[in-house]
């Protein structure tokens, strides 16, 4: 297993050095290198294991001071498990997620539920990756007609995915009726999380939805990071940095209440906001953390 390790370090390596040049190469290995020592050395850096537990009621009570409409749901689990089954998620998706697949596939019921996906919908997946959700959601939804969204797709309109990034769709004013954004919102870098607002209000019709599920909350304003990533030029917008050595990512924001309200509530456009507090996802499984979603209305 190491030695495949090795192997792959090698050749990504040589790809960069080939693509990109040595002093890139050497440039981005003194960045990794630095960041691995704030991480190890620094006792003072803020790490993940370090972090206390988010206060969940008290981020329900800060948005509610705020005057934010904060609602309770509670998933229906009988029914969930039924929809689980219809919805019959492919076996390369299921084993890719491994534990975790059961939150994977709650956000996309509540999600589901929360727009009230219906039969004449034009749904937008917004940074899709490689989920199925866009054809599951046709087969269930029968005459709902879907689309995947992701900045890694071939530019432009190709059938039924669309190579974009969110924040500028290459789609007509109101194209769609609903949007979904699936554990995507966190990873929009620098500003794109106050810019996707305005694109999805062009993007939308008159009364069409856009779900953000799950919403990561905790009670100060903060982004994951790890030190093995390329992290040059990344604009924290004000977030505390704290490393998370468990998952291979450059950037995941979480959302203070405060934070929230001023970057998007503030920047919402006309859209009526709704805040959902999922109150039993435990009971669903003791893997979900799914505690927060929101609901804009066009």
């Amino acid at each position: 297993m190491k030695k495949e390790l090795i192997r792959k370090a090698i050749t990504k390596t040589a790809h960069r050095i080939k693509t990109k040049g040595l002093l890139d190469t050497v440039g981005l290995a003194f960045h990794i290198t630095g960041g691995l020592v704030d991480f190890y050395l620094n006792p003072f850096s803020k790490k993940q294991s370090k972090l206390p537990l988010p206060d969940y009621k008290k981020i329900r009570d800060d948005f509610e001071k705020s005057g934010l409409e904060v609602i309770p749901y509670v998933i229906d689990v009988k029914e969930f498990r039924d929809w689980l089954k219809e919805a019959d998620f492919p076996e390369y998706y299921v084993k890719s997620y491994g534990d975790v697949f059961i939150e994977k596939a709650l956000e996309h019921y509540v999600g589901a539920k929360l727009l009230d996906l219906k039969k004449d919908d034009v749904l937008i997946d917004v940074a899709a990756a490689n989920s199925p959700w866009f054809e599951i959601a046709e087969r269930m939804y029968r005459g709902c007609t879907a689309y995947a969204l992701h900045l890694a797709f071939s530019p432009g309109i190709n059938r039924k995915k669309i190579g974009a990034d969110a924040t500028a769709m290459p789609l007509p004013y109101g194209f769609g009726t609903k949007i979904a954004l699936h554990c995507a919102y966190e990873m929009f870098e620098g500003d794109a999380d106050i810019r996707l607002l305005p694109e999805a209000y062009r993007v939308l019709s008159k009364g069409g939805k856009m779900v953000i599920i799950p919403l990561y909350m905790h009670n100060f304003y903060f982004a994951y990071t790890h030190p093995v990533t390329d992290r040059k030029n990344l604009d924290y917008q004000g977030a505390a940095r704290v490393w998370w050595m468990k998952h291979r990512i450059r950037f995941a924001r979480f959302y203070s209440p405060q934070a929230f309200i001023e970057r998007v509530s503030a920047n919402k456009v006309d859209f009526k906001l709704k805040i959902y507090y999922i109150e039993n996802e435990k009971e669903v499984s003791p893997a979900c953390y799914l505690k927060f979603a929101s609901v804009f209305e066009r």
